[in-house]
């Protein structure tokens, strides 16, 4: 049966893939539309583009304990162009990662090509973003949106390429590293993730 599409104020449960590790702060992945947005739509803050696919990420406290400083690097086997909360937690911050990333591939295709840093007048593209949450109560979930984008690779010679975005295309994973603490009072515990969880078909 054929899939409704999402709008971009909806929040939409395609079938997603989740991981829960042991914490245990449960992480959902899934594409909210196959279909793109007009340009210059304001999604969640965010000045769309047509060649950006709509990524959304859920972290849901699953414990009866609140988590607390939460620290996750979130990266794409595409670029980001931008995350935006539709949640209210108090204190989420999303900011760009530049260095020391190790470009995401996936497969051996040689369509998969590796995140590169660009920046844009109108687009903030990072091959990675750290997402930090101070404190997530019990029961609580953040809701985030990713705008992932294929970019063109750089030149032989390292200059920028003449077009900037490539052929739109769907990403084929999110990968996951980090860690965050539940504050249990009688034994605070420091759970650490490194996961990747790949997309389900649409």
């Amino acid at each position: 049966m054929r899939r409704p599409l999402c709008r971009p104020s909806l929040l939409c449960q395609f079938p997603p893939s989740r991981v829960d590790p042991p914490g245990s702060v449960r992480i959902t992945t899934y594409i909210a539309s196959e279909s793109p947005y007009s340009d210059g739509t304001l999604v969640a803050g965010i000045t769309w583009r047509e060649s950006y696919f709509d990524v959304r990420l859920d972290l849901l406290n699953a414990t009866d304990k609140p988590v607390e400083d939460m620290n996750l690097v979130v990266q794409l086997d595409t670029s980001i162009a931008g995350v935006a909360q539709l949640t209210d937690v108090p204190g989420l911050t999303a900011t760009a990662v530049e260095g020391n990333i190790v470009p995401l591939t996936v497969g051996n295709d040689k369509e998969t090509m590796p995140i590169i840093p660009m920046k844009g007048p109108d687009v903030h593209l990072a091959p990675a973003y750290r997402i930090a949450v101070p404190r997530l109560a019990a029961g609580v979930a953040a809701h985030l949106l990713i705008a992932s984008v294929n970019v063109n690779p750089l030149e032989a010679d390292g200059r920028m390429p003449e077009h900037l975005f490539a052929l739109r295309r769907r990403p084929i994973a999110v990968k996951l590293t980090g860690n965050y603490m539940v504050a249990d009072p009688s034994d605070a515990q420091r759970v650490h993730v490194k996961t990747t969880l790949p997309f389900n078909a649409g």
